[in-house]
């Protein structure tokens, strides 16, 4: 994957974008800077203000835990992998075990869509 900007990411609660903290600018230094303009106002008028606002909040909301839930289903993903490779459920009945490889399974179509592999 493509470095991105790591996290924490936020919203800037004034509808506009989403903002992190990362080098760059004239004299590349640390600073917080603008990831991303939260947009669509138009397709959302018809639901008026109150509604349309209310999702362009969550989308927002959303956007801004990208790199921590990206960074927690590597983890979730990685502590399976580890149980399953060294044998940890070993015990466990078939059943479970193909659960866990299914989870892997959605987390690896995930992270593959966040990855830009998908």
């Amino acid at each position: 994957m493509s470095e991105y900007t790591k996290g924490p990411w936020k919203y800037d609660n004034y509808g506009s974008g989403i903002t992190g903290v990362g080098f760059g600018g004239s004299e590349n230094r640390k600073e917080e800077f603008k990831i991303a303009d939260i947009r669509g106002w138009g397709h959302l008028q018809y639901l008026g203000n109150d509604k349309a606002i209310a999702i362009q909040e969550a989308n927002a909301h959303l956007i801004s835990a990208a790199p921590e839930m990206y960074e927690a289903l590597k983890n979730v993903q990685d502590e399976i992998k580890g149980q399953l490779e060294v044998g940890l459920l070993e015990n466990e009945s078939f059943k479970t075990k193909v659960y866990w490889r299914q989870i892997c399974q959605f987390i690896d179509k995930a992270l593959a869509k966040a990855e830009g592999r998908e």
